[in-house]
Formats: C-alpha cells, structure tokens, sequence
C-alpha cells in the first residue's frame, strides 16, 4: 500500500538492500552497544535481505513473493525498528541505537509510502501462432484469459501469499528467539557479575577477619612477654628478699655470739 506511486521497484530494491547492509554494519561496525540492541539491528536487517531476495522485482534473485506482498513486510520491519528499543528497553542504554533503528524505520515508511508497488516483470515471448482464417469477431474477445487460466493465477497468488504470510510469521518467531537468547544472555552476565561482587565482598570479610586475628595473636604475644618479664622481676625480688632476710639471721647470730663471749 503506497500513497504516492512515484518510486519504481528498481530504486525500492536497492533501498532495500542498503537499508539491510545499514542495519546489519552499523550497530557491529559503527554504534557499539549491548548484545541486545546490536542483536535487533541485525536480525531485522537479514529479515530485510532474505524477503528482498525473494520478493518478485528487477533485483530480487528467487522471485516467489509478489512485490504486493513485499510491502506488508516494509511497514513490518518498520514496526519493528521503531518499537523494538521500547518494547525491549534498550532506550537508556544504547540511545544512539535507539535514534538510529527510529531512522532506519521512518526512511523504510517514506520509501514505501512513495512506492510503486503495482509492478510485474515483463511477460515471456509467445511462441509464434498459426494465423486461422475464422478469427472472431471481437479482437478483445481473443486475448482474454479463460476463466482456466484466471483460477490458476488465482491459486498461485494465494499459494505465494499463504507462504509468504508462513514465512513472515517463521522469521518473526526466530527474531522473538533470538530476542529471548539476548535477554537470558544479558540476565546471566547480570547475575554472574552480581556473584562476582558477592564474592570480592567476601574474601574482603575473610581478610579483615584475618588481619584482625592476626592482630590478637600479637597482642597476645605481646601480653605473654609482659607477664614473663613480671614472673622474672617477681622472682628476683623474692631472692633478693630471702638473701636479706639469711643475711639479717646470720648478723643477728653473729652478735648473740659476741654478747657471749
């Protein structure tokens, strides 16, 4: 559905391509950011390339799915560029992602708006037919298809449109997939780098712990060395104190003996 049928299906497949190839570089190459956001840029970028490479226009390489079709794919994609950084809350984390996946879908909603997707690939030549005498009257009338050839083209469209639509809902649910890795992924760097801190805080516990230990054991030493100190001093008072006291007997003896004499 376009509004403006201005632009040829040439120019929208090369659109197309450079869209996917911004998509797929930009956020591996260009803007860094978190697994998740790099992620979306591109999974929608090779859904882009990969419907492109199928659709029926002048650069498309297998042709089975009408151009008619391809647009639900554009205004698809452009939904999904635009409402991915919100839906999956990567708006404060990765911005310049975020103003580049809004840019990419608002150019992939104006190219579509201008396209004209009425386009079909020029028929095969016609074998060459006998030239009958009893043509009909009516030359309209020869070159009308029959009501045959009318249900068969009939099937064939909604054949390609019904695996067009399998396809489309397959690659959204592969997306929705990868989408779900990248949030368990990230989840998991989240809880393993919380444990890593736990962890640290930890061993930081166990060495003040440690430390402290280390400090009572000095302290203890210390205090052992103290009451040594005070034993021996204790000690040698009390020798020093039995000495004098032999001393003062002997003296005291010494003048009973004199007095006797």
């Amino acid at each position: 559905m376009s509004l403006i049928r201005l632009l040829p299906a040439r120019f929208h497949a090369v659109a197309d391509y450079a869209v996917a190839a911004a998509l797929i570089g930009v956020p591996l190459f260009v803007i860094k950011g978190s697994m998740l956001a790099v992620g979306v840029g591109v999974v929608v970028g090779v859904i882009v390339a990969v419907v492109s490479a199928l659709t029926r226009y002048p650069l498309g390489l297998v042709k089975v799915l009408p151009f008619t079709v391809h647009s639900a794919g554009d205004y698809l994609a452009v939904a999904l560029l635009v409402a991915a950084p919100f839906s999956l809350r990567f708006t404060r984390t990765d911005p310049h992602l975020t103003v580049f996946y809004i840019a990419a879908g608002l150019a992939v909603l104006v190219v579509s708006v201008i396209t004209d997707y009425q386009y079909s690939p020029g028929p095969a030549p016609a074998q060459a037919l006998p030239i009958r005498q009893d043509a009909p009257a009516n030359p309209a009338a020869a070159v009308q298809p029959s009501p045959a050839s009318q249900g068969s083209l009939a099937r064939e469209l909604d054949t390609a449109y019904q695996a067009a639509a399998r396809q489309a809902t397959a690659q959204q649910a592969t997306a929705q997939q990868a989408a779900a890795k990248l949030v368990a992924a990230q989840q998991g760097a989240v809880e393993q780098i919380a444990a890593q801190k736990a962890a640290a805080k930890q061993a930081a516990a166990y060495q003040a712990a440690a430390e402290e230990a280390a400090a009572e054991q000095v302290a203890a030493e210390q205090a052992a060395r103290t009451a040594t100190e005070q034993a021996a001093a204790y000690q040698a008072w009390a020798e020093y104190a039995a000495t004098a006291r032999q001393a003062a007997a002997e003296h005291v003896t010494a003048e009973q003996v004199t007095e006797g004499n």
